[in-house]
């Protein structure tokens, strides 16, 4: 682990610093991490139902896709990390599984697997 100075670091620098030592990497108790696993989960329930369905249908059944309360919810998770460009949506529908990104010249990399690490990369990254 590296070794940091008080006073070698900005006030902005110790913020951190404290909220992850309290919190953990995404400094928000990782409620934004909770609610990322909890939708996922809540998505694999809604799949596996849809499956039951079709058992029984002649049709396609698509249980929980117009789900207003997991579109509010999404919608106040990316103003309350100001995501300008819909990482969480990404991550939780479009991404492949390694859930890595690159800058265009691929100098370099990020691995968004965890969502702590889809925290950072948003707050740090995409302003």
């Amino acid at each position: 682990m590296k070794s940091i100075l008080i006073k070698d670091t900005i006030r902005e620098e110790r913020i951190r610093i404290v909220h992850q030592a309290l919190w953990g990497a995404c400094g928000i108790d990782c409620e934004f991490c909770k609610a990322l696993n909890m939708i996922k989960e809540q998505d694999e329930t809604n799949q596996k139902f849809s499956d039951a369905l079709q058992l029984v249908g002649d049709g396609y059944f698509a249980f929980g896709s117009d789900n207003q309360y997991l579109i509010a919810l999404l919608m106040v998770m990316k103003e309350a990390v100001d995501d300008k460009y819909d990482y969480i949506d990404w991550w939780l529908y479009d991404a492949t599984e390694d859930h890595r990104v690159w800058t265009e010249d691929d100098s370099k990399e990020w691995n968004l697997t965890d969502p702590a690490a889809l925290y950072d990369f948003i707050k740090a990254e995409c302003h």
